[in-house]
């Protein structure tokens, strides 16, 4: 939690800091129009949305299109508008900003989700991959909850087969459900979360149960 605090906080810093260098830099030293002024001060929005994400750039949009009104349009040096055209271009400059910001959040989104996909595509490729060397059922079986806390990264996992009527764990440690559950939850619909980190999910082909599986994750997952 103060890990998060301390980024947001670098993160509104950072913006406020932008703002200050490029305002500082068109109004002393380069004297260029405002529209250039506002492309900069739009892609500083860009770069914050992606680097610190939503909430942290509309904080910018807000903060430059204030600077943008103060110091590039007239009458300079104070909050007011005179002319109707410069309440357009501020208004279409804070409205600017803000969708940029959207867009940018809503990318990263994707780009995170289509990560997320691709490596839980990879780790159950892994995890066909590992049951594949196995030729002999029963040594598969005792071999399906090592392999998933091994895949997936859990701490432990355990199995109960209908076929066999029997429980195997991914260790002889692993014993936080008993038989019993897993049983129930062979004949289950749908998955049973446990708080905190404890999940039972029916395994099926077809319409027929064929085991129950029960996981937990590690305690470094979060």
């Amino acid at each position: 939690m103060k890990r998060t605090l301390n980024r947001s906080l670098l993160g509104y810093l950072c913006a406020t800091a932008i703002v200050g260098v490029i305002v500082r830099v068109y109004f002393h030293h380069l004297h260029v129009n405002a529209t250039t002024v506002a492309l900069s001060l739009l892609v500083g929005i860009l770069l914050v949305a992606s680097a610190w994400g939503l909430w942290t750039s509309i904080y910018m949009s807000v903060l430059a299109a204030l600077a943008f009104n103060y110091f590039f349009l007239p009458p300079f040096l104070t909050f007011s508008v005179a002319d109707r055209q410069n309440w357009a271009a501020l208004a279409a400059f804070l409205a600017s900003g803000i969708i940029a910001s959207n867009l940018s959040e809503r990318l990263q989104r994707e780009v995170r989700a289509s990560n997320n996909r691709r490596r839980e595509v990879e780790r159950l490729y892994d995890f066909t991959q590992k049951l594949l060397v196995t030729d002999n059922v029963i040594d598969l079986l005792k071999s399906i909850p090592t392999h998933i806390a091994e895949t997936f990264n859990l701490s432990g996992a355990a199995y109960y087969s209908v076929a066999t009527d029997r429980v195997y764990r991914s260790s002889p440690s692993f014993m936080d459900v008993s038989a019993a559950d897993l049983r129930d939850a062979a004949y289950a619909f749908d998955h049973v979360h446990r708080p905190p980190d404890v999940t039972l999910v029916p395994v099926r082909f077809g319409m027929r149960p064929r085991g129950g599986d029960r996981y937990r994750r590690r305690e470094s997952i979060t």
